[in-house]
């Protein structure tokens, strides 16, 4: 017997008014609580859902202005610049294009694949924005727009300079994936959307939702949260809209009235004279009817204010079959959909985290990198110095100790001391000519280089070598060529120089095998590794190794430089070497280099 037929026969049988009236008024209070409670709550889906697509939207924000932080940690060339935007940028599916931006607001580079139009789209709606921007605003957001051919749904995301003069990076971040997370999260006959600053429908999680009402266009504009009751389809709604920080746009979360709130059914009125005929029997079953009714509305109130307090485990347990059951199944399903919400409002929070930890320990490599190329840098500008302060009178030192050497005799007590002086002499000057190398890898003629053949003149340089230790050599070649725009001869010589590396290390070991191998990624770069078996490298000394005069070699004849020469290379040539060691085990030297742009339109 469900609440209607409860109250029909309580009249039937009761004419107690009294009762009655004190059970309506219990009843209304208690239904304007819950109704209270679940509008607050339905507020909080609407306020979580605004902070998701900020936090979203700002994660995106803060990972273009960090580094723009840091001084010179943008390269200036707009070759380096452009393998730079690819190398932090590219692997960002929600970033479709990002560029480099001077104080002038002209482009310098970009990392911009797709159609062409699109590209001069995001160009010309960048300029717009920066030349609007106030000054002193780290980031800025421009309105949601739709791309020129895919019409995708996006905004433009800016992270400017500290000062606000210098660069900014400028990124089209796409909204499909909010678009996407909207359709996911919405119940079924429910809606979650976006509206724009100007209360226009952006983004709508319903299949084939209409726009939005006008009464909210209108609150879109009050840039507060709150509620208000509308009519879509000749059903009331309930709709809860909260403002999205700095982006002026309005998160909206609606459902039908009678989903948000079940109805508890109606009293009808009762004919006075069936109330008369059993007034003691009638006012017992009010009495009880109205108890048990008071208390399951409790129970209802009680959870609704578990759950407005953040406790999104609570269930209530009526075990009643009728229209208070019913609202109690639809509290549960709901406390249900909000804690499912709240875990992935917390998974995306930890994927977030994560992101900025890993953009930290990025920015920390690239902090490193930069110092160690200020200091090659600097010892290249000492060698320069150096190279034209002492070359010539080392240069006279060194004929003279061989002209004395060639007029002493062979048992002459001097002869000893003038040979080792000859064989400093001779050290300094090779010292002298490292220093050059080093400084003279700053310049070169660039041109497509196919590094198989760079790789295996190498080998062949040292094959007399390799041969005298029994070294074994491995190579594992891609299929085709591997070009990169460089200077061949200076790669020559940084392979030259590893392989000299690679043979020293294995001095005394009883396995010598050194393996080269090329891999392509993808359509961006050319990596090359050189492993060897040999005694491999202490842990403390990794950081160091591309030092100049670093060395953990014990020969007199080192001088720690050639790891230096080949890191100038390769930063020249705008890409990276590593290096990781076990020792005992071995030692693997990579090398990334950017592909020639013929190749990647080959392979393209």
């Amino acid at each position: 017997m469900n609440l209607r037929h409860k109250f029909l026969l309580l009249l039937a049988l009761t004419a107690a008014a009294p009762a009655l009236v004190t059970g309506l008024l219990i009843r209304r209070d208690m239904e304007d609580r819950l109704a209270q409670a679940l509008t607050e709550q339905h507020l909080r889906t609407a306020h979580g859902e605004a902070q998701h697509v900020a936090l979203y939207v700002r994660a995106v924000a803060e990972r273009l202005a960090e580094p723009l932080s840091v001084p010179d940690a943008l390269p200036r060339e707009a070759p380096a610049a452009e393998a730079w935007l690819t190398a932090r940028y590219a692997h960002q599916e929600r970033l479709q294009r990002v560029g480099l931006f001077d104080a002038q607001g002209r482009l310098t580079a970009a990392l911009s694949p797709g159609a062409p139009q699109e590209a001069e789209d995001f160009q010309r709606r960048t300029q717009a924005l920066l030349a609007s921007a106030p000054t002193g605003r780290p980031y800025l957001f421009s309105e949601p727009y739709l791309t020129a051919v895919h019409l995708r749904p996006a905004v433009l995301v800016a992270g400017r300079a500290p000062s606000g003069q210098g660069p900014s990076l400028v990124a089209e971040l796409s909204l499909e994936e909010l678009s996407h997370r909207l359709s996911t999260t919405s119940q079924a006959g429910s809606r979650l959307f976006l509206l724009d600053g100007a209360g226009r429908l952006l983004l709508d999680g319903s299949a084939g939702g209409g726009g939005p009402p006008a009464p909210l266009q209108a609150a879109s504009f009050t840039r507060q949260a709150g509620t208000f009751h509308y009519e879509e389809g000749g059903r009331p709604w309930l709709a809860a809209f909260s403002p999205v920080p700095e982006l002026g746009w309005t998160a909206v979360a609606a459902r039908p009235r009678e989903a948000a709130f079940p109805s508890l059914g109606g009293l009808n009125p009762a004919t006075p004279w069936l109330l008369a005929l059993v007034v003691t029997g009638g006012l017992a079953l009010a009495l009880f009817t109205f108890r048990s009714m008071g208390q399951s509305l409790a129970q209802l109130a009680q959870g609704a204010r578990q759950l407005a307090q953040g406790n999104l485990q609570h269930r209530i347990a009526l075990g009643r079959k009728d229209e208070l059951g019913d609202l109690a199944d639809a509290f549960n399903e709901m406390g249900r959909s909000l804690e499912s919400a709240h875990r992935q409002l917390v998974h995306v929070n930890g994927q977030l985290l994560a992101q900025v930890e890993e953009q930290t320990r990025d920015l920390r490599q690239t902090q490193e990198q930069l110092l160690r190329s200020q200091r090659l840098v600097a010892v290249g500008d000492l060698a320069a110095g150096m190279a034209h302060e002492m070359n010539t009178p080392l240069s006279v030192i060194t004929a003279n100790l061989q002209l004395l050497l060639a007029e002493s005799p062979e048992d002459s007590p001097e002869r000893p001391m003038l040979s080792a002086a000859h064989r400093q002499a001779l050290r300094m000057a090779e010292i002298i000519r490292e220093l050059r190398a080093l400084e003279a890898r700053q310049r070169g003629e660039m041109a497509p280089v196919d590094l198989h053949p760079v790789v295996e003149r190498a080998v062949e340089a040292r094959i007399q070598e390799l041969d005298t230790a029994g070294v074994h050599v491995v190579c594992r070649f891609h299929a085709g060529q591997a070009l990169v725009l460089g200077d061949g001869k200076a790669l020559d010589d940084v392979f030259h120089r590893l392989l000299g590396n690679a043979l020293s290390a294995m001095e005394g070991r009883p396995e010598r095998r050194i393996t080269l191998a090329t891999h392509v990624i993808g359509r961006q770069a050319v990596r090359v590794e050189l492993s060897d078996t040999g005694r491999g490298i202490p842990r403390e000394h990794l950081d160091r190794l591309f030092n100049p005069f670093f060395t953990t070699k014990q020969q007199w004849s080192d001088k720690g430089l050639s790891l230096a020469v080949c890191h100038r290379v390769i930063e020249v040539h705008g890409g990276k070497i590593s290096i990781q060691s076990d020792e005992g085990v071995g030692t693997t030297v990579t090398i990334e280099l950017p592909m020639a742009p013929a190749a990647q339109r080959t392979a393209g």
